[in-house]
């Protein structure tokens, strides 16, 4: 799958998630191998009608913006780069200017490679 790389010298890529069902492509999410879980902001999958229950773990995010709380939720499938891991949990919080990242849990469990040179993922 190519990636593309923005102006500001992000790589990002489309995700595909189904929750209860229901499939959304969240675009433009930002593929980050620093980020040990993944995130999805949750504006992004507003379609989805993903919210926090008493039951949810929650999670605190550290970065260079500073730190918040997400919470987590199990999804159905995950679609990435073609390959469609099932039973993932992804964070979900509000990310300042991104959709989310794709971090290395979803990388690592699908096996992914990332060629920086062609900017495409593959497995």
């Amino acid at each position: 799958m190519r990636i593309k790389q923005l102006s500001n010298g992000l790589l990002v890529a489309p995700i595909e998630i189904t929750y209860n069902g229901i499939t959304h492509i969240v675009k433009d999410v930002v593929i980050d191998t620093g980020a040990v879980r993944s995130i999805l902001h949750v504006d992004a999958v507003e379609p989805l009608d993903i919210n926090p229950s008493p039951t949810d773990p929650i999670s605190r995010m550290y970065g260079i913006g500073g730190d918040d709380f997400s919470f987590r939720k199990q999804m159905e499938q995950v679609v990435f780069a073609g390959v469609a891991l099932d039973d993932m949990m992804l964070d979900f919080g509000r990310i300042e200017g991104i959709n989310g990242l794709i971090g290395l849990d979803i990388l690592q469990r699908g096996k992914f490679i990332i060629d920086l040179e062609s900017l495409k993922v593959y497995r």
